[in-house]
This record gives C-alpha cells, structure tokens and sequence, in this order.
C-alpha cells in the first residue's frame, strides 16, 4: 500500500465570487504515488498548483475529478502531520514552546505528558521549553512546528520548511529532516530551494506551469543515510545537474 497516491487528479477554480466567473484550470491529470518511508520533493514554478495538491493531500479540498487517498483512506480520515509555509506563524504567540505542543494533544494524561517531553528532547528545543515565539531563532520556530506536526503522524507535509532561514538555522532544520530519513518517516515537501530538495529527498517531482502536469520525475542516486556532507559527493553534483536540466527543458 503507498503512504500516499494522487490518481488522474484535475483541478479548476472560478475566479471572483461569481459562479460564472473565469475558470483557471489548476491541475491536470496529476498523478503520483509516493511510498511510505519516502522523502519526495516537489518543484514547481509560483502559482501552479501546489499548494492545491497539498490541500487535497489533506483533504482541505476536494479534486475535480481523480482520486486521492492517504494509506489506502480518505485524506479526511487519516491524521497528517502539516507544517505551512512561514510556519512560525502557525505558533501561538501567547503559549510557550511546550504549550504550543499541548495544544496539539487529543487528551490530557500522563503518556501525553511523556509524549510531549520526548517530542521536546528529540528536536533538541529542551532549552526553551517555557520560551515564547518570539524569544526563538527562525530556526528554533521550525523546528517547533515540525516537532509539533510529529506528534501523532509519521506522514509529514512540508510547505517551503527552509523559505526565509539564515544559513546556520537551515542547516539545524536540515540536519533533523536528514535524521527523520530513517524509514519510519514519509515526507512530501514544497521547495524552491533545489540544493536542499536533492539532499533531503529520494525524489524530485517537477511541475509545469499551470494548468500543473507532471513535467519530470527524477529519482535522486544519494545515500540513504545522509549528513550535510553529502553535497560534496559527485552524485549530488550530478544529481543537481539532472535537475537544473530538466528544469531548463
């Protein structure tokens, strides 16, 4: 069973309040399976769709025509882990860290008490359990909300998770998504960033403008156990190649 598939999905918006507004077709005849334990990158050019793709991954919306289903179920039945773009925020700004993971939780006891101190430890925010967002690095913020989209799922959706960091907090992001490449962790993520797209995923989905199809699909011959080091093996550089040229086709 895939983690995730999107079958011949299509996709038109009208514009304006109208019901006979313009249409704007958004997506055409997308389809991709994405398997669990799989890291799979999407790129795309502004406005195309991806967005539209990610809320129908969770079931936000619903496709024109096509089929979406998330471990064999409706997206709407399925819990997902969701980090938005610009996700800080997503962070309340009146909760400390740990509040804003006890918001998440389904109920208050003693397992979720644990839960969330494993959560806190694991994304290495420990220091800054009672510190407010806007007490923490761009970084540390990210790191948060994934923490957060982690409690219950292990299929995650990543929209631009790297968008507006400075290079010291990207690679403290990118050095947990590289540990939560272990297997037990399906991931779809949004980029403009190519370099880290070709390091973090085990594939890069490529989108024509809209209305989106499926432009290219290139599998990426890396580890699967990666550190940032791995941007100096010959493989990544040609790995980044294929995708520069695909893009430029």
């Amino acid at each position: 069973m895939h983690a995730i598939s999107i079958h011949n999905v299509t996709k038109q918006y009208r514009l304006g309040r109208m019901r006979n507004g313009k249409p704007v077709h958004v997506l055409d005849s997308v389809s991709l399976n994405v398997q669990k334990g799989e890291f799979v990158g999407i790129i795309g050019p502004n406005g195309c769709g991806k967005s539209t793709l990610f809320k129908m991954i969770l079931g936000l919306e619903k496709p024109g025509s096509g089929e979406v289903t998330v471990l064999g179920k409706k997206p709407e039945d399925i819990q997902m882990g969701y980090v938005p773009q610009h996700s800080s925020g997503a962070l309340y700004p009146w909760f400390t860290s740990k509040e804003n993971l006890d918001f998440a939780v389904k109920e208050n006891n003693a397992g979720t008490a644990q839960l969330i101190s494993n959560k806190i430890q694991e994304f290495g925010v420990s220091m800054y359990t009672n510190a407010y967002p806007y007490q923490l690095s761009g970084g540390l913020k990210q790191l948060l909300s994934i923490a957060r989209a982690t409690l219950y799922s292990n299929i995650l959706l990543l929209d631009e998770p790297l968008t507006g960091l400075d290079y010291q907090n990207r690679m403290a992001v990118e050095k947990k998504l590289l540990d939560m490449r272990n297997g037990q962790n399906t991931a779809v993520m949004i980029s403009h960033d190519i370099e880290s797209a070709i390091l973090l995923c085990d594939r890069i989905i490529i989108l024509t403008p809209k209305p989106a199809r499926i432009k290219a699909v290139l599998a990426i011959p890396l580890p699967k156990n990666r550190t940032h080091e791995t941007r100096f093996l010959p493989e990544y550089q040609h790995a980044l190649s294929n995708v520069y040229a695909a893009l430029l086709e």
